[in-house]
């Protein structure tokens, strides 16, 4: 992919050692960028240009030395929380689910009232009130 992310869509299968499969069925499926093979990637990355250097081959160095930076900007972007500055596993399942996940938001549960509507934008970490009014609670 362009972001040097790896990537696996396939149904059925196992696809890290934190998912589970019993009897053909795959219990908790995470398709698409998972968090631990993409860190286990950009280390892979990391060590080969280190390799490269020390074996003399600057040239394939600096090409996996450029591929490690491509990957480690991806990989911020996708799963390191600015604020905080973790990595969220309800933040990146919901992501790949392609759901809203508002992580570290203290205080919003009692700024917005039952029923209260908001919008989330994930993408500059932005939750906003659409409304003032409360629905009540049945």
């Amino acid at each position: 992919p362009g972001d040097g992310l790896l990537r696996q869509a396939a149904e059925g299968y196992q696809l890290t050692w934190m998912d589970a499969k019993v009897d053909g069925w795959v219990v908790t499926p995470r398709r698409g960028k998972p968090v631990e093979i993409n860190a286990l990637w950009y280390n892979a990355l990391c060590l080969l240009t280190r390799w490269e250097c020390d074996l003399g081959e600057p040239a394939r160095s600096r090409r996996y030395g450029d591929e490690c930076a491509r990957v480690r900007e991806s990989f911020n972007r996708r799963f390191w929380l600015e604020q905080g500055g973790y990595l969220s596993h309800a933040a990146v399942t919901a992501r790949e689910l392609g759901l809203p996940a508002v992580i570290g938001a203290a205080g919003a549960v009692a700024a917005i009232p039952h029923g209260g509507l908001v919008s989330v934008d994930p993408d500059i970490g932005l939750v906003r009130r659409l409304d003032t009014t409360a629905v009540p609670y049945d």
